[in-house]
């Protein structure tokens, strides 16, 4: 089941980025990018229930806001490299957090 989730996050990845429908970052993936564009979207989106799965998936719970936005700041951006890795096709796999903050992220 979550293979064709995985799917279906990949296919509105693809469909967003043809159409110029993405910020930036996401087209011209970089780790630090990414991490900044995490830090920037949990300031102005972030709603607990919804995107916790993601956001606590990837970088851990913290039910501070400021624990949270410290923690996103200093974290370390080669652990964006397996999702850029995903999203320019030089794996075929990744782990189901990526997926989730891929899916979060667009």
């Amino acid at each position: 089941m979550f293979g064709i989730y995985t799917d279906l996050v990949l296919q509105d990845y693809m469909q967003k980025k043809e159409s110029n429908k993405l910020p930036i970052v996401l087209i011209h993936l970089k780790p630090a990018g990414l991490r900044d564009l995490c830090l920037d979207l949990y300031n102005k989106r972030y709603e607990r229930k919804k995107d916790e799965l993601a956001v606590y998936g990837f970088f851990g719970q913290h039910e501070d806001k400021a624990v949270m936005i410290k923690t996103i700041k200093n974290f370390d951006t080669s652990k964006f490299k397996p999702l850029i890795n995903y999203l320019k096709k030089d794996t075929n796999k990744t782990e189901e957090k990526n997926i989730e903050l891929l899916a979060w992220l667009i």
